[in-house]
């Protein structure tokens, strides 16, 4: 039996790595890996992030960059969903 997103509908999106940047360091790019529910799906991805005071998101087809803020440091939660035009969204959390 599928799991219960399939069946609902919903895109999948492939395990994204813990990443860790330093203080000052430049925006970097992480490449997402997004399967529709069907052949027909238009995939629309998007992110947030919990501490927009230590970085800034950018979402461009399967793309999320992240811009570190200057002079800050901690930790951020940053929240990556995509959702085709079958299904509504489905966040996923990934750091």
């Amino acid at each position: 039996m599928a799991p219960a997103w399939a069946q609902a509908g919903l895109p999948t999106i492939a395990p994204i790595a813990d990443q860790v940047v330093y203080e000052n360091d430049q925006a970097f790019t992480i490449p997402v890996t997004i399967t529709p529910y069907s052949e027909t799906d238009t995939i629309t991805m998007s992110a947030w992030v919990d501490n927009p005071q230590l970085v800034q998101l950018d979402t461009s087809g399967d793309s999320l960059t992240i811009t570190p803020q200057h002079e800050a440091f901690g930790t951020a939660t940053i929240t990556v969903s995509a959702y085709g035009t079958s299904a509504s969204p489905s966040p996923m959390r990934r750091r």
